[in-house]
């Protein structure tokens, strides 16, 4: 918000602030903690009317998966070719990894993971792994490889609908949701920050 309202008051010239305010939200609007204010700004500035729908369609997906709402649904094929969906999830916390095999941050977050699920292991949590923009081939040989635990999936391409809904704009990337197939937490900490495992015992007790 501090930077929408610099670039708001201080830029003098009406094309460059509208130019510099849709850079700015079309990559760090969905990722601010006070979306709706940011947005009201963007919305009070802009009259480009493309400009301002590609925004505005931003907006309203990442509202659809604020902390509380239904996740919005998936279907994506396992390491033995079965489609898993999230409704077969259902009942239990979903901790869902999104990755691909040539993305390093996420290689270096997979012994953490490891390790998150041997502490949770028998618990009321499911792991999952959702690997895209990535090979068939080349997502199982990692698995194997790697002895990845937990569930396993591919998603064709881009990802789809889901990752669409969720404002997926970089990876690694955690999602958090509960039992009934809420929403926890929609940008959850990574497996290497040591504040997850207590996040996590507090959901489980």
């Amino acid at each position: 918000l501090y930077i929408i309202k610099c670039i708001r008051d201080k830029i003098s010239n009406e094309e460059v602030k509208k130019h510099t305010l849709f850079r700015y939200c079309r990559t760090r609007l969905t990722s601010s903690t006070k979306m709706d204010e940011c947005f009201k700004i963007y919305k009070s500035i802009e009259t480009n009317l493309d400009r301002l729908a590609l925004i505005e369609a931003k907006y309203i997906a990442r509202k659809k998966t604020q902390d509380g709402a239904v996740s919005p649904p998936f279907s994506y094929e396992d390491i033995s070719g079965k489609m898993v969906s999230h409704e077969d999830l259902k009942g239990k916390y979903v901790y869902i990894d999104l990755w691909a095999t040539w993305c390093g941050p996420c290689l270096r977050e997979i012994p953490y993971f490891d390790t998150l699920q041997t502490v949770f292991e028998g618990q009321n949590i499911t792991f999952v792994s959702i690997c895209q923009n990535d090979t068939k081939d080349r997502w199982k040989a990692t698995v194997a490889k790697k002895e990845l635990k937990g569930v396993q999936l591919f998603a064709e391409d881009d990802g789809g609908q889901f990752y669409e809904d969720y404002q997926v704009t970089g990876i690694p990337r955690y999602i958090l949701i509960d039992p009934l197939g809420k929403i926890v937490d929609s940008d959850a900490k990574r497996p290497s920050d040591k504040r997850l495992v207590a996040e996590l015992e507090s959901l489980m007790k």
